[in-house]
């Protein structure tokens, strides 16, 4: 065998063991990437229980909940700006998860069942009133164009 030939295999030697680490390195890679999305989903979903719970575990927010979405003219002032924080802070899980969505870490069907629970929301005329004066401006462009869409569908349908 020729220096040449020795030549030739040390470089076929080298290509071999860089492809290998490029494989190496791209599963890695992957293996990362899916981390930071479940962890990123567990972070939103965490997020999501915690605004639930907010609003279930504390008898006031309960009440202020529910007569903001059932009867908001029962009341008061400083109870509609409480029921406007409490909206404010289900909707900032929704905007997470669509933009969990639009990212591909969230499926179709999974996105379509948390976008029927802001359809529910979005149709109580409580919900329409606060997204109008103060909801909307919170939330980035893309997730006020769905929701400016369903307002419309919503008002057609009515």
């Amino acid at each position: 065998m020729s220096i040449q030939d020795l030549g030739a295999l040390g470089e076929l030697i080298s290509a071999i063991a860089v492809l290998g680490s490029l494989i190496y390195i791209a599963l890695q890679v992957r293996q990362t990437n899916r981390q930071i999305s479940i962890n990123s989903d567990l972070q939103i979903r965490t997020s999501a229980v915690d605004a639930w719970t907010t609003i279930s575990a504390n008898p006031e927010n309960a009440r202020v909940w529910y007569l903001g979405l059932n009867d908001i003219d029962q009341l008061q002032p400083e109870e509609k700006s409480h029921f406007y924080v409490l909206l404010v802070s289900v909707f900032l899980v929704f905007e997470a998860r669509y933009d969990h969505y639009l990212s591909g870490n969230l499926d179709e069907d999974g996105w379509q069942r948390i976008w029927r629970s802001v359809n529910a929301l979005m149709a109580r005329e409580s919900v329409r009133e606060w997204y109008k004066i103060g909801g909307a401006p919170i939330h980035k462009p893309e997730f006020v164009n769905e929701i400016e869409k369903m307002i419309k569908i919503q008002e057609v349908d009515a």
